[in-house]
């Protein structure tokens, strides 16, 4: 589905990091924000926002976010101060601004930005995901007790870095969530989230990508790309929007997925 791609600044009342010293220190936020969603929009549309990895930007998984609003979604990826850009000077302790970002962003379009259409995004369909540092605060604002959104209905972590946040502890229920993992990852154990997977309480899913490494298959090209575009498009219909019926042909769908011989897909959806 063809999509229209628009980028916006948001600018929070929330200071920047002053430590580390390579933060751009300031008394408020200006975060750029790429929104996308599809070009036939009817009415308001789910939302996913996206965090990006460490030293990265949203810019860098244009053709992931082209493919998810395509599905039917809007998709917003900000670029934290603290986090982006080729420099390799964030530090690993930034991601605990990921959650009240992606918290941000979340309040400005549902109230409505300038530059963008009115009434774009359905407030009550909210979803978060990140890749590798992006992970950690989408885990943050869904289950993290320092950070949790109730708006939160769903939560995608693409190799996320499962990190302890210092004001909070993870609490495994709440919204459903799907992780992928590579097993050629050298920095996400698989076995991690497969300890996390048995102990959520909510429909959850794992998606092992043989072969796959860091890169989570995002990107087109990598390994076990195409698979994870079916998986999240599924979990995407199971847990946001499409009514009732759909998310519960779209649960069976993943339990079936989880049986079929060879899958690197363990869900815990159940079908009517």
């Amino acid at each position: 589905m063809p999509v229209v791609t628009s980028r916006v600044e948001m600018v929070d009342t929330r200071p920047t990091l002053t430590v580390p010293a390579h933060s751009k220190a300031s008394p408020v936020r200006r975060i750029p924000v790429l929104v996308v969603f599809p070009v036939d929009r009817r009415g308001r549309l789910p939302l996913v926002v996206f965090l990006h990895g460490l030293n990265s930007s949203a810019g860098a998984y244009t053709a992931f976010l082209d493919a998810v609003a395509g599905f039917g979604y809007v998709v917003a990826a900000p670029d934290s101060p603290e986090t982006t850009g080729g420099t390799g000077l964030a530090d690993i302790e930034d991601f605990t601004v990921l959650p009240g970002d992606a918290r941000f962003v979340i309040t400005e379009l549902t109230a409505g930005v300038p530059g963008l259409p009115r009434h774009l995004v359905d407030p009550t369909e909210v979803a978060v995901a990140g890749h590798s540092f992006g992970g950690a605060g989408a885990y943050g604002i869904g289950y993290n007790t320092c950070c949790r959104d109730p708006r939160i209905r769903a939560v995608l972590s693409f190799e996320g870095a499962l990190l302890p946040y210092p004001n909070g502890r993870f609490v495994w229920h709440g919204p459903p969530l799907l992780m992928v993992v590579g097993t050629r990852d050298p920095l996400i154990p698989l076995p991690i989230a497969r300890k996390t997977l048995g102990e959520m309480t909510t429909p959850a899913d794992l998606l092992a990508l043989p072969g796959a490494d860091h890169t989570g298959g995002l990107w087109p090209g990598d390994v076990g790309h195409a698979e994870l575009l079916d998986v999240v498009k599924l979990f995407l219909a199971a847990t946001l929007g499409s009514g009732a019926t759909s998310r519960s042909t779209a649960g069976h769908t993943l339990d079936r997925l989880d049986r079929r011989p060879g899958s690197g897909l363990t869900s815990t959806h159940e079908g009517p």
